[in-house]
């Protein structure tokens, strides 16, 4: 008999955990930030947070994610008006895969947030922490843990990571960045633009239409625009409408037809081909793809 061994790869390898921890932060919580040789993600469970990453602050929201990549600068601090919860672990993991996590706001689904509940649901039988500095922590092994209970944790980040590299569900925390220029007139502009753009996303929302809104000239607005958030203005429309159309998705109260007229498109085969292009999947590869 021809037996024949079959290799198996790894393509991400987390090697070592430094801590993993749910926090209940203050609404006035604020942690000045730090640095270090590691991975650090972050997942808000209740509320929003600010974060500075590198020379970008923006907000993270109720079910998403971000990774602070090895040696970048960081901080995070509460809105002031809600009290966050959130989870935070920090791990050594060296595979080239991890590049995609770099300053992105991940998405994620039931089953992604189930391997995170997973993970979580472990260490708690696992580690006990003990507080140096707050928020600031390090991890003690508890004598009894169950067995196998530290791989039971690697595996789940692993499969949670892998998941949502294969589904691509993010956008570039540029997108929410809270806008520094010095110029305040500039940063209104931008902020009402996208405030704009998000409460008339069935509408038919043209330059034009904004620019009456604003009162700025077109010309003006997409200069603006690109130099506060990174987008053009239709670019932005385009990614929110997008995001939003998988939202939807996900409640699953909708009809594809109504998600296209709920996100702005009058076509639902042009909305299907713009929905491929951005997302690699058709709209039902999407919807099977996020069933738990």
């Amino acid at each position: 008999m021809d037996i024949r061994k079959k290799n198996l790869k790894t393509v991400l390898n987390i090697t070592h955990i430094i801590n993993i921890l749910y926090y209940k932060f203050p609404k006035t919580f604020v942690f000045e930030g730090e640095s270090h040789d590691f991975w650090e993600l972050i997942y808000v469970d209740k509320g929003e947070v600010v974060i500075t990453a590198g020379d970008i602050q923006y907000v993270l929201k109720a079910g998403e994610m971000a990774f602070h990549k090895p040696d970048e600068f960081h901080d995070v601090k509460a809105n002031g008006s809600i009290s966050p919860n959130v989870i935070v672990i920090s791990f050594v993991c060296n595979s080239t895969c991890m590049k995609f996590f770099e300053r992105r706001i991940l998405f994620l689904n039931e089953y992604e947030k189930g391997c995170l509940s997973d993970a979580m649901s472990e260490a708690e039988l696992t580690y006990y922490p003990i507080e140096v500095a707050p928020p600031v922590f390090r991890m003690a092994k508890y004598k009894n843990m169950p067995f196998g209970a530290e791989q039971m944790i690697k595996v789940s980040i692993e499969r949670m990571l892998i998941h949502i590299y294969r589904q691509q569900d993010s956008i570039h925390i540029r997108q929410r960045a809270v806008c520094s220029n010095t110029n305040r007139n500039y940063r209104e502009i931008a902020e009402t633009t996208i405030t704009l753009l998000e409460d008339n996303l069935p509408q038919k929302i043209t330059l034009a239409w904004v620019c009456d809104q604003l009162g700025v000239s077109v010309s003006q607005l997409k200069k603006i625009f690109k130099a506060q958030t990174g987008y053009s203005v239709i670019e932005y429309l385009a990614r929110i409408r997008i995001d939003e159309s998988k939202r939807l998705i996900q409640q699953r109260n909708y009809n594809f037809s109504q998600i296209t007229e709920l996100v702005g498109y009058d076509n639902i085969h042009y909305f299907s081909k713009v929905f491929k292009e951005r997302t690699g999947m058709t709209l039902t590869e999407y919807s099977l793809s996020i069933q738990p």
